[in-house]
């Protein structure tokens, strides 16, 4: 990928940004990365990977919403203890939860996820915005291949970076700590209706973009509406 080629004909940001992260992903899980190890400077991996430095800190960015990296202010980038953990591990579609059980996290979900929604419209920025896109195109390619692996984990990172951007640390660890849950979730949700759902996170991702506070949250309710799952026995 020379500079050159990239601002002619090469790869669009969003695009370019999916690339990264992948070849990033990669070398952490030959080894080339180690868990715990500080990463070389932004400007050092657009020479390696001959991109421009904003393309980088997109897919630094991505990768630090999956929990696979950590900043530290002053001092750089770390991969995180569990980095390799995170990258390997696989989401199967489950035989699933009781039936009632999942309908009652679906519930928890409208009472929650609606609100940071609308908060995380409100505070966006372009850069949040930037990685959102990316990751949605990361969803529908994975939808388009089949990857029902990747479409999860893409479906986590978006929904985590929407808790992120709302700016509220306490509900993001609370959510985060309920990540097995909420998979499970979002695999019912993918399996019962695949290419509506991905309509509801694009159009998610147009109320944050145009920064419409009352959209978002009604785009957020629409991604949690789950007939099969959420109707009363």
């Amino acid at each position: 990928m020379s500079r050159a080629s990239e601002h002619r004909t090469g790869p669009r940001p969003r695009e370019l940004t999916i690339s990264l992260v992948r070849v990033i992903t990669k070398k952490i899980l030959i080894g080339e990365f180690q868990p715990g190890e500080r990463l070389i400077s932004e400007r050092n991996l657009a020479a390696e990977f001959s991109v421009n430095r904003a393309s980088v800190r997109q897919a630094l960015k991505a990768l630090m919403v999956m929990g696979v990296l950590t900043q530290r202010p002053g001092d750089g980038t770390y991969l995180t203890g569990d980095a390799r953990g995170i990258l390997n591990k696989r989401v199967a579609v489950p035989a699933s939860p009781h039936r009632d059980g999942l309908r009652e996290v679906f519930e928890m979900l409208r009472m929650i996820e609606p609100e940071l929604a609308s908060r995380a419209a409100k505070y966006r920025t372009a850069n949040d915005v930037e990685i959102l896109s990316s990751t949605l195109a990361g969803m529908e390619a994975s939808l388009s291949t089949g990857d029902s692996v990747r479409l999860v984990q893409d479906s986590w990172i978006f929904r985590s970076l929407i808790w992120k951007m709302a700016g509220n640390r306490v509900m993001c660890r609370l959510l985060g700590s309920m990540e097995e849950t909420i998979r499970h979730c979002v695999v019912a949700s993918w399996s019962l209706m695949p290419r509506e759902m991905l309509r509801r996170y694009t159009m998610l991702l147009e109320a944050v973009r145009l920064a419409d506070s009352a959209a978002a949250r009604d785009a957020m309710t629409s991604l949690l509406d789950v007939k099969s799952v959420n109707s009363p026995r």
